[in-house]
């Protein structure tokens, strides 16, 4: 193999904004190993986590619940801004245990599902702003001028 094969990126249908080299293991999940930054104003949000407008946690608490009312949560932050769940380019996600990985990973697919995930790095701490909370998101978004 060349070096340039070795080095050959597989692009994403979405304007070329996918980077992932065909000799590295492939994304487990809804994020990308590397996405380009469109043109656009940059969009940098704060941890946000699954707690509704009236500071309470949803449903049963529990982490789908959470991690939905967290994109929610993003959603509204996007639209004000301008943009949507597709202008996030990247995320950072905190868990506080890691068996609430695959859960968390089936509720953030559905929020990206057809269009090109954002990069994506997980940490798992022992405790995030109050112990009933299980998961929180910060966020960079590109959004279009």
């Amino acid at each position: 193999m060349t070096k340039s094969d070795k080095w050959r990126l597989k692009l994403s249908k979405e304007k070329n904004r996918s980077v992932s080299p065909v000799d590295m293991m492939q994304p487990v999940g809804a994020y990308s190993q590397a996405v380009w930054e469109p043109a656009g104003r940059t969009l940098h949000i704060a941890g946000q986590t699954g707690v509704t407008k009236d500071k309470r946690l949803p449903g049963d608490g529990g982490i789908e619940a959470q991690t939905q009312q967290l994109f929610e949560n993003l959603k509204l932050i996007l639209e004000a801004a301008g943009g949507d769940l597709s202008s996030i380019v990247s995320t950072t996600v905190y868990l506080t245990d890691i068996k609430d990985n695959e859960a968390f990973n089936t509720v953030r697919a559905k929020y990206f599902e057809n269009m090109l995930p954002p990069t994506s790095t997980l940490l798992v701490v022992s405790q995030l702003f109050t112990k009933a909370l299980l998961v929180e998101i910060t966020a960079v978004a590109v959004v279009p001028q």
